[in-house]
Formats: C-alpha cells, sequence, structure tokens
C-alpha cells in the first residue's frame, strides 16, 4: 500500500491490483510532467502522489518458518530508486534526512511546532485545509525557527499551547466511541472501515489511527474491526474470561487472509506471554473447532486448563485490553455490513 505524507491511502500494489509477478511502478510527485517509459504505461503502474513524501507498507504472507528463505529472497528483490538512476541501470543510493525526533525525549510542544513546520514546507497541506492552517499562524504552526521562538515568548502563548496539547492527548484517549463513528454500544468498531478516499477533513480520527494503528489502507485492499468491549457493552479485561465464537460458515469472509491480534490498552503494544502467541488467525495451525464446525476462541489472561480451550488460546494481559481483526481483500458482505463479527462473551 501506497500512502501519502498524511497518511491517505492514495495507490496499492500487488494480488488485488496488478498480480503477484514481477515488475515496476513508478511513483510520481505533485506537479510532474515528462514522458512515462513504456513499463509504466499499463494499468496500475503509474502512482501519481498527492504529497512529495510517500511511505510504503509492504506484506508478505507466509505460512511458516520453512518459507522464510522464499521470503527473504523476494524481499532483497524490491528496490527504490529514482527514475533517471532506473533509466541509467544505476542501483543508487538511499539519501538521509534530519527529522529532528528524538523518541526518548519528553514531549516539547516548540520542538513539536518546528517539526510541523518542516513537515508542511515540504508537504505542503491539502487546499482544502489552507485556510483552517493559515489562522494557527499567529500560534506558532507553519512559522520558521526564528519566528517561532519569538512567538513562544509572548505571554501565554506557550502555556496554551501545552493545553491544547494535553486536550488532545486526552481526545485520543478515548476509546473509537468518542470519534463518531456510529460505533456499537458493544462489540466492534467499523471507525476503520471507511478509508476509502483518505481521511478528508476527519482530523480526529487521522490523529487517533495514526496513534493506535498507523496505516490503515483503503477498505477494498484490508479493513480493521476494533473490538473494546463483550456483547454486553463491558470493557474487555483479563480478569474475567471471555469466549469469541464463530457459527459455522461464519468465519471472516475474505478472499486472501485474515488474523485477530490482541493489544494491550495502556501501551497498544502486544502483550508478553507463555505460548509467544500474540494472534489467531485462518493459518494458526492446531486450532480446534467446535463439535457443529465453529470455531470459539479463548480469551483469558491464565492458560486455560482444557486441552481445547489451550489450542484455541490467545493470551491476555491481567487488565484492560482490545482486539483488532486485520481482514484483507474482504469480501462485500464485510464491506458494506451484512457480515456481522461476533462480540466476545464474558464467562
Amino acid at each position: 500500500g501506497f500512502l501519502d505524507y498524511f497518511t491517505n491511502p492514495f495507490a496499492h500494489v500487488g494480488t488485488r491490483t496488478t498480480g503477484n509477478g514481477a515488475g515496476v511502478v513508478l511513483v510520481t510527485p505533485p506537479g510532474w510532467v515528462g514522458e512515462l517509459p513504456e513499463p509504466f504505461r499499463a494499468p496500475g503502474r503509474d502512482l501519481a502522489a498527492p504529497t512529495n513524501w510517500v511511505w510504503i507498507i509492504g506484506r508478505l504472507l507466509i505460512d511458516g518458518a520453512h518459507e522464510l528463505a522464499r521470503v527473504h529472497a523476494l524481499q532483497d528483490g524490491f528496490h527504490i530508486r529514482t527514475l533517471a538512476d532506473w533509466q541509467a541501470g544505476d542501483p543508487g543510493q538511499p539519501r538521509r534526512f534530519d527529522a529532528r525526533f528524538d523518541a526518548r525525549a519528553p514531549f516539547d510542544i516548540g520542538l513539536f511546532l518546528q517539526m510541523a513546520h518542516d513537515a508542511l514546507r515540504d508537504n505542503p497541506a491539502p487546499a482544502a485545509d489552507k485556510a483552517l492552517l493559515a489562522n494557527a499562524t499567529c500560534v506558532g504552526l507553519g512559522l520558521g525557527d526564528d519566528a517561532l521562538a519569538e512567538c513562544l515568548l509572548q505571554p501565554g502563548v506557550r502555556e496554551a499551547l501545552e493545553r491544547a496539547a494535553a486536550t488532545v492527548q486526552a481526545l485520543l484517549d478515548h476509546s473509537a466511541q468518542s470519534l463518531g463513528q456510529a460505533t456499537p454500544a458493544a462489540g466492534w468498531s467499523r471507525s476503520m472501515m471507511s478509508l476509502d478516499g483518505g481521511f478528508g477533513h476527519d482530523h480526529l480520527l487521522r490523529a487517533f489511527i495514526a496513534r493506535q494503528g498507523i496505516g490503515a489502507l483503503s477498505p477494498q485492499e484490508a479493513i480493521y474491526p476494533r473490538c473494546e468491549s463483550d456483547d454486553q457493552g463491558r470493557p474487555l479485561t483479563g480478569e474475567h474470561r471471555h469466549v469469541l465464537r464463530f457459527a459455522p460458515g461464519q468465519l471472516p469472509p475474505v478472499r486472501a487472509f485474515w488474523s485477530i491480534t490482541l493489544y494491550d490498552s495502556r501501551d497498544y503494544m502486544l502483550v508478553d506471554n507463555p505460548i509467544h502467541r500474540y494472534a489467531i488467525g485462518d493459518r494458526t495451525p492446531g486450532l480446534v473447532q467446535d463439535a457443529d464446525g465453529g470455531l470459539s476462541l479463548c480469551l483469558q489472561h491464565a492458560p486455560p486448563t482444557g486441552e481445547k480451550e489451550r489450542a484455541n488460546w490467545l493470551p491476555t494481559p491481567a487488565g484492560a485490553y482490545f482486539l483488532c481483526l486485520r481482514a484483507y481483500m474482504p469480501e462485500e458482505t464485510m464491506l458494506d455490513g451484512r457480515y456481522v463479527l461476533p462480540a466476545p462473551m464474558r464467562r
């Protein structure tokens, strides 16, 4: 998947669009004018990027450790270079840049605004947002280093910006239900299933997904329903045992693959556990079906005692957690809502 600087997906290359064979694609910046070489004239091979910076999320499906050598060979065959280098047969060299970011440093509103200025200088905001950004220059957004430093010295400006940052963080700490995404009171949210064409003006949803699951692709490529509560609307927590049961013939309908990953609600990270299992999906070996052909996943902190429950165990933390379903190349029934995911049930 190809995403612009503002995390909007704008193009996809692979099984669904261009197939699984070898090939090349050309990514051009806004306003680029030139003659396309022959290989890039085929459908899906010329990708017009909305911003100067682009990032790529690439995924290769692997069915087990026995396929690692083949996958590594495929990865070694991926190359990114300029059009001029490609035409000259030159492998090219990566170019580095300083993002001014230190993940270990505490948050500083001045540095944040400096980074935002750098980013917006190289990746101008969409025309529809320019008026919004123009109104923010009075508090430092979009100013160069010297002008920003002077702005932050004005009485009350830094304090006001720090309060604003804290307010936004508090908004993002709430569940997806606070984002106005028609999230049900219980079970799975569809808030990350409506990104066809990007986020538009929903900047809060963009920020929420960027912090908790950055890199969402268009729904035709993948969807990411999220579950924070059980069938009664109670928060999921390792203090209780839960069962997620798929009735016979009701596993997620996809044309590629699906998986359910469990995350700790405190830091949105995977949960360390004794069996090193962090997700369950259609390629998880050893799962045991129910007598009627359904599938019941066991969500709990302590190891289950029953053999079947141990086989279908997805370990949870002791505290709050949430689930994320990743459904790649979902069927139309998933996209239009006819297929409904089951909610976890407390045991």
